[in-house]
């Protein structure tokens, strides 16, 4: 990464359009906008939220979420970001977005993985062998905007003969269930309802 501490500096491309996939693509032109800020902290992983406001295709100045994760610092940390794309009056075909800082919370150890769940929480994973919950908060009527978060779950997973913790490297999520794998050679599978072990796999 060549500037991990300078978040995002782009031309030409959507806000849509920036390392995911939502279904089918309109075919009309994406809008183009340039945005740059400092977040003030080496970033490992950053992650869109599938908010209520956010259908297959997003309208064009719907405003979006994301999670960014630090690394690498005396405090690392999770966030919530908001962008806000605006409609340009000098040119028709440019966006001038805004980005901005929801909220923060330290992190024990580094930010090795991150994941959205549903559209009111996501789940991440730490050099320290835990995996964590946040649920989204202070959402509006329509629950389409949050604007904080805070921990819903959270456990020490990975560790060496349960004694020395080691990173979690990875997780993953489907309706039902969440995985989580580590250097520790194990693989975790907990339920999406009660958070309880399922299946677990080692050397």
């Amino acid at each position: 990464m060549a500037n991990s501490r300078t978040f995002m500096s782009r031309t030409g491309m959507s806000s849509r359009l920036m390392g995911r996939s939502r279904g089918n693509i309109p075919e009309n032109p994406p809008q183009k906008f340039r945005i740059s800020t400092q977040v003030g902290k080496k970033i490992s992983k950053v992650r869109w939220l599938k908010t209520g406001n956010v259908g297959v295709i997003p309208e064009p100045f719907v405003p979006e979420y994301f999670i960014v994760g630090s690394w690498g610092e005396l405090e690392n940390e999770i966030s919530l970001w908001k962008l806000t794309p605006h409609e340009s009056s000098s040119n028709e075909e440019e966006t001038k977005p805004e980005i901005r800082i929801l909220n923060r919370t330290p992190i024990l150890g580094n930010v090795t993985d991150a994941v959205g769940i549903g559209s009111d929480a996501f789940a991440l994973t730490t050099s320290s062998g835990a995996v964590s919950i946040f649920k989204l908060t202070d959402v509006d009527h329509n629950e389409t905007n949050p604007t904080s978060f805070q921990l819903s779950y959270s456990k020490q997973l990975h560790s060496i003969r349960e004694k020395k913790s080691c990173p979690a490297t990875g997780i993953a999520t489907s309706e039902k269930s969440m995985v989580t794998v580590g250097e520790d050679g194990s693989i975790y599978e907990l339920s999406m309802n009660t958070f309880e072990i399922i299946n677990s796999f080692g050397r």
